[in-house]
This record gives structure tokens, C-alpha cells and sequence, in this order.
């Protein structure tokens, strides 16, 4: 869970984006899609290790930060839909995706209505942290109390420890945690479509939820699978590795995109 504040608005915002680098004269643009409870702000630092001519632009869920009073949205499918037309204006340049956790599920249904629907799939999409959606695991958790749930996330290394110790922050964050949660855990895609967009799965060495093998199962939701990436750290190895993280990210871009 980040507390992170979220970045400033940027041309064309709405509800659902946050422009953390935006340049008119942008190759590319970087669309980061947040772990459960996460929001925009968690990719804040990501703008200045990568390429200047790469935008970064953050999903912003519902539920927290500056959507604190908005509804969650209970269908996968839906929310990817709502997503991929904010995201359509800005289609005029490459996109690329970013989905960490429950971001990559979402990233992998926002790419599919893009593909299907609007005709603009984008150019990489990177699945960190996640099994393909056919290969999830069921789970209850978010039919669980508010202790089952915390614990789960702060064995995961997704829990503050700003927020576990401020009982109203917690009491803020959690209706948007257990939303998130349950989102994935309803999220049964009708069929496992391939996607023409080529993806690159990437997991930490030590994350107990996903391991190396988990995350190579993207190979069957893509025409063109660019394997599995490993790196040092837990579930949420970005928070460590964002040197290396951003730097295995720009590789492909100057290989594909850029």
C-alpha cells in the first residue's frame, strides 16, 4: 500500500489518470497500473530513470488519495473499459503498460479492449508480479476480516508501517485494499485471449506469492512472449529495485519503441 501523495494533473487529465512527466514532444508513453490498495503516486520517482522522451502516466483507481469518495468498480471488465477510453486520446504515440500485481491483470484487460474494440493495442505490455489471469489462484480474502487481510499484506511487504500504527489512516485505506481484492478475486476472464501485444513478465527472487514459473504462464495470454525477468526482492521489488527495474524496461523500449 503506498501513501505516496498523488502527482499534479497534466493535459487531458480525468479521473481515472495522472500525467507524473508529460513532454509534447513524447516517443512513448508509459502507462503504470498500481498493486491492490496502491495508487498513482506509488510510480511518483519512476519519471527520472527513464528515457526523457518517454511520458509516464499513472492509472489512479478509484477509492483513494484524490478519488477517496469515489464508488470502487466491481468488474474488472468495466473498470478495464472505463481505462482504456481515457486512455484512447493518447494513443496517438506508442503505449506501453506497466501492471504490478492486480495492475497486471487490469493492464492485461485495459490491452485487450484496446486491441478489440478500439483497434490500438499497445506496443509492450510488462506483467510484474502476477501469474496470467487463467492461472490465478483462488482466494476469500476479501471476505475476510480486516486483520486476515493486513497481515496477508504485510507479509507481502505492501503495508506502511505509518499506516499499520495511524488507526484512522488504516481505517481510510482499508475499504479500498478490500475493494481491489475483491476485484481480483471475482476477475474469471470469459476466455484467455492472445494478445498481439508482446509481453515481458517480471518477479522477484524471493516473492513467495509468485514465483519465476507462476509468471511465465503470460506466455500462453501472447502471441509474443518476451520470458521471464527476475529480481532481487520480495513481492514488492520495485520498492528496491527501481534502478534495475526501469533500466530492463528502458532496454525494450530502445529495442522496440523508441
Amino acid at each position: 500500500m503506498s501513501n505516496h501523495s498523488t502527482a499534479g494533473p497534466g493535459p487531458a487529465r480525468n479521473s481515472w489518470l495522472r500525467f507524473l512527466r508529460n513532454r509534447p514532444d513524447a516517443r512513448a508513453r508509459l502507462v503504470c497500473f498500481p498493486h491492490a490498495g496502491g495508487a498513482a503516486g506509488y510510480y511518483q520517482a519512476w519519471p527520472k530513470h527513464l528515457p526523457a522522451e518517454v511520458d509516464v502516466v499513472a492509472v489512479q483507481y478509484p477509492g483513494r488519495q484524490d478519488r477517496l469518495g469515489d464508488p470502487p468498480v466491481a468488474d474488472m471488465r468495466t473498470m478495464a473499459e472505463s481505462v482504456a477510453a481515457a486512455l484512447q486520446p493518447l494513443a496517438d504515440r506508442p503505449l506501453v503498460f506497466f501492471g504490478h500485481s492486480l495492475g497486471s491483470a487490469l493492464a492485461y484487460e485495459v490491452a485487450r479492449v484496446m486491441e478489440g474494440v478500439m483497434g490500438t493495442p499497445p506496443a509492450i505490455l510488462f506483467a510484474s508480479a502476477r501469474m496470467a489471469p487463467h492461472a490465478a489462484k483462488p482466494s476469500d480474502l476479501s471476505r475476510q476480516g480486516d486483520q486476515a487481510l493486513i497481515a496477508h499484506l504485510t507479509e507481502l511487504g505492501g503495508m506502511a508501517p505509518q499506516i499499520l500504527a495511524d488507526e484512522e489512516l488504516l481505517g481510510l485505506v482499508m475499504p479500498a485494499i478490500r475493494a481491489d481484492y475483491r476485484l481480483l478475486e471475482d476477475y474469471r476472464p470469459t476466455h484467455l485471449a492472445r494478445l498481439s501485444t508482446p509481453v515481458a513478465a517480471m518477479v522477484g527472487t524471493a516473492d513467495e506469492a509468485v514465483e519465476a514459473a507462476s509468471a511465465a504462464t503470460w506466455s500462453d495470454a501472447t502471441r509474443e512472449f518476451l520470458g521471464v525477468t527476475e529480481f532481487p526482492g520480495g513481492h514488492f521489488y520495485p520498492d528496491a529495485c527501481l534502478e534495475q527495474l526501469t533500466g530492463e524496461i528502458t532496454r525494450h523500449l530502445r529495442e522496440r519503441v523508441l
